[in-house]
């Protein structure tokens, strides 16, 4: 991805694992280094070959934890079924990000995602439109105080960051307005921030 040079840090690391992962979800060993807005790529030096890093999700909430109530604790360790909303709940089906012809001509595409509160791990996954539609328009279907539900604006087209003309914003950014999103998105969906780490995911970056 195009990133000006300005814009990479000077300083290379190394790690021996367990911090990062590849978009496969293989284990990163080995060297890697920074750019200012805090994204993280593979090897010594920024080139074409670099390969963005996230960080492995950690295990945020645990039986201590005190955002968890004893009732949603107890109803987790209890309830062994494949469906964590519990075995009468519906299951959600989960769906993968793609950005398409229209999302890039009109520069930016909804994405819709769902917390699972009853999780001892952060869990959070993203939904297809009609999913979240169904989620919203049929509470009665699912345990709804199990789960959080989150929408938000993903801009997939334009400059890295935010330019302005005269103190006027002329043309939003595309790492400048997903970190606008998911910081607002963060305040109803804890962690989102951690499973949102790539500010740029899926996007074409323009001078």
């Amino acid at each position: 991805m195009y990133i000006p040079k300005g814009k990479i840090e000077s300083k290379y690391y190394y790690t021996d694992g367990g911090q990062y992962k590849l978009s496969t979800n293989v284990e990163y060993v080995g060297f890697y280094h920074k750019d200012v807005y805090g994204n993280i790529w593979s090897g010594k030096e920024h080139t074409n070959e670099s390969v963005q890093l996230t960080l492995f999700l950690p295990n945020v909430y645990t039986d201590s934890n005190t955002a968890f109530n004893n009732s949603t604790i107890q109803y987790n360790k209890i309830n062994q079924t494949a469906n964590i909303l519990g075995a009468n709940a519906k299951q959600i089906i989960s769906s993968n990000f793609s950005v398409n012809n229209t999302d890039y001509a009109n520069g930016y595409k909804a994405r819709y995602f769902i917390k699972y509160n009853a999780s001892t791990q952060l869990k959070i996954e993203e939904l297809s439109q009609s999913s979240y539609n169904n989620l919203v328009s049929n509470p009665s279907e699912y345990h709804t105080i199990m789960y959080t539900l989150v929408k938000l604006l993903w801009r997939v087209r334009g400059p890295l960051e935010d330019q302005y003309k005269n103190n006027i914003l002329i043309r939003p950014g595309v790492y400048s307005s997903n970190k606008r999103s998911v910081s607002e998105a963060e305040k109803t969906c804890p962690g989102i921030s951690l499973y949102l780490s790539n500010l740029t995911e899926g996007a074409i970056i323009e001078p």
